[in-house]
């Protein structure tokens, strides 16, 4: 049977601080209501586009390697779109491929 670990006492130590407060952090997190969570990532996201620019041109070149087949009027809406979309293309031409290999079959 396993056993859970043992609190040590050097956990408490200063360098852990940080640590503490981002677990904290992520707990206070867990407790808030989904559409509060939401709009957190939404802004932070946001946000993070401004100061993270070459990450933010990166997901703008995959969405549009990805995404190439679906009209989108503006450009800037790309990296808005979610992955459902994504995954729904997906899917579509999975289905696709297995109807085209029924219909060799039954030939």
């Amino acid at each position: 049977m396993i056993t859970a670990p043992e609190f040590q006492r050097s956990f408490l130590h200063p360098r852990y601080w940080l640590t503490w407060l981002g677990l904290g952090v992520l707990y206070v997190l867990v407790l808030l209501p989904y559409p509060v969570i939401y709009r957190l990532g939404t802004r932070l996201g946001r946000l993070s586009m401004r100061f993270l620019k070459r990450r933010a041109e990166i997901a703008d070149r995959n969405l549009q390697l990805c995404l190439s087949l679906i009209h989108i009027s503006e450009p800037t809406r790309q990296a808005e779109i979610s992955y459902a979309v994504f995954c729904l293309k997906k899917k579509k031409i999975k289905q696709t491929q297995i109807k085209k290999k029924n219909t060799i079959r039954k030939k």
